[in-house]
């Protein structure tokens, strides 16, 4: 497998860094959030994954996860990964009706925000097994009970694509209107300072084309949008390394003991080389994740899986290793080192732990 990048792909991490840099590290006020948004969508980046013929730049899996390092590497808490990619392959592969290309058009213009809402409380990750269900009512159409946690979101988001379970039985990927009646959501911070809610739903009453797909469809979707989303995932993570590694190899230069920096001595040389290998493990991992989304479906989603394990593991290796070589500082809110960890540990669980994705390769 080549790792090297072609000169179109270093154009584009450069682009990408450039757009990450814009928009500015961490999280930030509602107003400015939704205008770098905005900026995603005049710079093309929220279709860059969809077809051209719903204003998308049919880019590979490749760019993608230079786009997603990037934002990554620079701090950015964009819900980009989930609101953008992961909605807009749940939509595209959901269908090729007028309601799915009007749904793409949308979401590449920027001009309706999704949130995917795949946790669910008291259960483990199990997106294909949800707990959430939807009846049909004669009287009131399609009716929604249930509740989703953790859902990474942006200001403005306005709808909420999720799956549940219809009838009790069979899968259906539903697009729920944040306004409906019976739909309330629990915003807060998460650990790493991102923003998310928990959404209720109580005989939430749903409009006809709310439903997107069902059955053997939604399946394929669903398993569709997560091996996306988890690709995108292991570059988030490699560019959170990057950061890291950089970060703390800067301030080895700059502590001193015995008169010298420490970043001189063998032993700590040595951490730094095996954060290095580790992070290049990485990367290489993340490349064939990238590579992967041309795979058939079974080879696709193991290869992937096997991606974001390597990725978790390095992911907390290099984290507790950076913040060990900080020292004190490295638990300061004045450094941050210690906020990358969190970051990195908030990314582990986004869509599925490391267990979760040890049991997709079984």
């Amino acid at each position: 497998m080549n790792l090297e990048l072609t000169e179109e792909q270093s154009l584009i991490r450069a682009s990408a860094a450039a757009i990450a840099r814009q928009i500015g590290p961490l999280a930030c006020p509602p107003e400015r959030e939704a205008e770098s948004w905005r900026a995603l969508a005049e710079g093309g980046w929220l279709g860059m994954a969809l077809p051209e013929d719903v204003g998308g730049m049919a880019m590979d899996a490749v760019a993608t996860m230079l786009f997603c390092r990037a934002l990554g590497a620079e701090r950015v808490l964009s819900p980009f990964r989930m609101a953008a990619l992961v909605a807009g392959r749940l939509i595209q592969s959901t269908g090729t009706g007028g309601t799915q290309t009007e749904l793409l058009r949308q979401l590449v213009s920027g001009d309706r925000r999704f949130a995917v809402a795949l946790h669910e409380h008291g259960v483990r990750f199990t997106p294909h097994a949800p707990l959430s269900h939807v009846r049909i009512d004669d009287d009131a159409g399609l009716v929604l009970n249930g509740a989703k946690c953790f859902v990474p979101v942006g200001a403005g988001s306005d709808a909420v694509l999720l799956p549940a379970r219809i009838d009790g039985d069979e899968l259906a990927i539903l697009l729920v209107d944040r306004n409906a009646t019976g739909v309330t959501a629990e915003p807060f911070v998460a650990t790493d300072g991102s923003s998310a809610m928990h959404i209720n739903f109580a005989d939430a009453v749903l409009s006809a084309n709310a439903m997107l797909a069902r059955g053997a469809v939604a399946e394929c979707a669903l398993a569709d949008a997560l091996d996306c989303g988890s690709a995108a995932l292991c570059a988030a993570m490699v560019g959170v390394m990057d950061r890291m590694i950089r970060q703390t190899r800067e301030y080895l230069a700059t502590r001193k003991q015995f008169g010298a920096p420490i970043a001189g001595f063998q032993a700590i040389q040595h951490r730094i080389v095996d954060m290095t290998l580790e992070y290049e493990l990485a990367v290489s991992a993340a490349m064939n994740a990238a590579a992967a989304m041309d795979a058939d479906q079974e080879d696709r989603s193991r290869r992937i899986s096997l991606a974001r394990i390597q990725c978790s593991h390095a992911g907390q290796w290099i984290g507790r290793q950076a913040v060990q070589l900080f020292g004190g500082m490295g638990m300061t809110q004045e450094v941050e080192i210690g906020w990358l960890l969190k970051r990195l540990l908030c990314l582990d669980v986004e869509l599925g732990d490391a267990d979760y994705h040890y049991g997709r390769c079984r």
